[in-house]
């Protein structure tokens, strides 16, 4: 796939990269690209939304979010759209704890202000979410393992304001 459609970038090496989703293969490609091809034609929908919105967002954003290196086409190799982005260097916060959770958590909320104060007039619509009270008892059993993180019975008072905001419309 990479020699067809983009020789440029035939010389670099690729490796598997381990991620939690399921959606998407990804490798490396060299030091700073990774590539994402789809495993289904949903996934490949919503790559083909990522690539059309993600240099819209950006500009947005406070975080660094993935930018578009090329599109890939679906061949007689490969069946669905595919992408090289760019890498983004960094650690896992699932694997490796922030060093200041007080300003990992600032820079998030940060970024999610910044993420709903877009125009979204011709963004596509959302086909994810679910009511929070479907998440309750997962996002209660969750609780109980990150004691370690900080003040569990806090994260509880918190989640169940959160319960209590009224429904969006």
């Amino acid at each position: 796939l990479i020699e067809d459609q983009f020789p440029d970038c035939c010389n670099f090496e690729i490796k598997p990269f381990q991620h939690a989703g399921s959606d998407n293969a990804m490798f490396r490609l060299g030091e700073s690209h990774c590539i994402r091809l789809p495993l289904t034609e949903a996934s490949e929908n919503q790559l083909q939304l990522e690539q059309e919105w993600l240099p819209k967002l950006s500009s947005y954003l406070s975080l660094t979010t993935p930018a578009v290196i090329e599109r890939g086409a679906p061949s007689n190799e490969y069946p669905f759209h595919w992408g090289i982005y760019q890498w983004i260097k960094g650690e896992n916060a699932y694997e490796i704890k922030p060093n200041n959770l007080n300003q990992a958590a600032k820079n998030l909320a940060h970024f999610i202000f910044k993420l709903q104060s877009i125009p979204t007039q011709g963004a596509p619509k959302a086909r994810r979410g679910y009511p929070l009270e479907s998440q309750d008892k997962a996002v209660r059993e969750a609780l109980l393992q990150i004691e370690d993180w900080g003040d569990e019975p806090t994260f509880e008072l918190m989640w169940t304001d959160y319960l209590n905001v009224p429904k969006w419309n």
